[in-house]
């Protein structure tokens, strides 16, 4: 689908579903009453806060009569919510989180009637590790802290049942609820206790792409066997 016609879905649906209010006045000199309406995203550092911001730029850009705002919010499961609730005249969400809401299954305490007003893109799930964590497959994080998302996300709706696959559930390791980008700071505060304690970073490079090479790839030298000239004293 190229642009032109993305943006004419994206204008007509939206319209079908800020326009059922009742009335106006008509006529040639009649003016549009303005509406402030919101788009529900997800917390900043995911994908949902910047799509949502250019979607409402979008409909700004190219309507009369209303003035969009994107809205950062927990994600999925608190956007269905508000949705029904009218607190939100759109919002961003997962599709499988969706569909269970829609039909009131698996945790949902009702149906949440949703309409598809247009389907984004494809969800890619990564999981992701130090490359010295000893973490090869899903079935490794037993025992382990693993960031699942923020809470309120609806996350677990598909990475359970990914999980489950591999005999893995949530009983299995400490599940922490925190954005990518909280997820981000968690590894750097690691890197921060290393360096505290050695005197040195775990991995470095002059450059960034180096870096990111050598954190994909190399694991860091365990703390037991750093320099004991580098190590700090208690």
């Amino acid at each position: 689908m190229n642009s032109s016609k993305w943006i004419a879905l994206c204008l007509s649906s939206f319209l079908a579903l800020a326009g059922c209010g009742g009335g106006g006045e008509t006529g040639e000199e009649a003016k549009p009453e303005r509406r402030f309406l919101s788009v529900g995203t997800a917390p900043p550092g995911g994908a949902f806060f910047p799509v949502g911001g250019a979607i409402a730029e979008v409909l700004n850009a190219h309507g009369e009569g209303w003035q969009v705002t994107a809205e950062a919010t927990k994600g999925s499961q608190e956007n269905i919510r508000r949705l029904a609730k009218g607190e939100l005249d759109l919002a961003l969400a997962n599709s499988a989180i969706t569909y269970f809401a829609a039909r009131g299954e698996s945790g949902w305490d009702r149906p949440y009637p949703m309409r598809t007003v247009m389907t984004l893109a494809p969800n890619v799930a990564l999981f992701v590790t130090p490359a010295g964590s000893g973490i090869r497959t899903p079935s490794d994080i037993k025992g382990k802290r693993v960031v699942v998302g923020p809470a309120g996300a609806g996350f677990e709706f598909f990475i359970g049942p990914l999980l489950e696959a591999h005999g893995v559930t949530y009983d299995d390791f400490t599940p922490l609820n925190n954005t990518q980008t909280g997820a981000v700071d968690i590894y750097a505060a690691g890197v921060v206790f290393y360096e505290m304690l050695t005197g040195r970073l775990p991995i470095d490079d002059a450059s960034r792409y180096g870096l990111l090479k050598k954190i994909a790839t190399e694991p860091p030298v365990p703390i037991e066997m750093a320099d004991a000239s580098a190590l700090i004293a208690a």
